[in-house]
Order: C-alpha cells, then structure tokens, then sequence
C-alpha cells in the first residue's frame, strides 16, 4: 500500500464529458433566470410609470428595483458560493 490514499479515481472522458454538459445547462439556467428576473423588473417598471404619478414612479425606480436587484443578487451570489468552483492556494483553478 502506498503512503497516500485516494478518495476517487480521476473522472474519465464520459464524467468530464458529463461534468461540462451540467455546467453548460447550469450556466444557461441562471442566465434565463437573470433575463426572467429583468423582465418582469421592467413590466413592473412600465406598469408603475403609466399607472402612478411621477413622483411614485421615482420613488419607484429610485428605491423599489434598486432593492429588488439588490435581493436578487444576494440570493445569486449564496449560489455560487454553493456551487462555485474553488481556487487552490498555490494561486491555480
């Protein structure tokens, strides 16, 4: 027996195959969800403007998306310090 022990082979050609196949569908997922996100910001933008007073919609724009990106970037930011990929000390992916 050697002196060092593994947990886990390296990932062959299918599970590297595998591994970028879900991270492309992972990537494309959070993309959607970012250009969902933003649209319905804007409805609700466009809404508010022909709907409310100028000084509603101000107040609106001013406090109301800038609170709800901020949310929404918070709970983006908890996934990729999830999932995310570490870096290794020595300064390499």
């Amino acid at each position: 027996m050697s002196g060092s022990s593994v947990l886990f082979d390296a990932p062959g050609p299918k599970a590297r195959r595998n591994s970028l196949i879900a991270s492309v569908v992972a990537g494309a997922g959070l993309i959607a969800l970012a250009v969902w996100v933003f649209l319905i910001l804007a409805a609700l933008n466009e809404l508010v403007w022909r709907t409310q007073s100028t000084e509603a919609w101000v107040w609106f724009k001013t406090f109301g998306l800038t609170a709800a990106l901020f949310a929404f970037f918070m709970t983006q930011g908890k996934l990729f310090q999830e999932h995310g990929i570490e870096k290794k000390e020595d300064g390499g992916a």
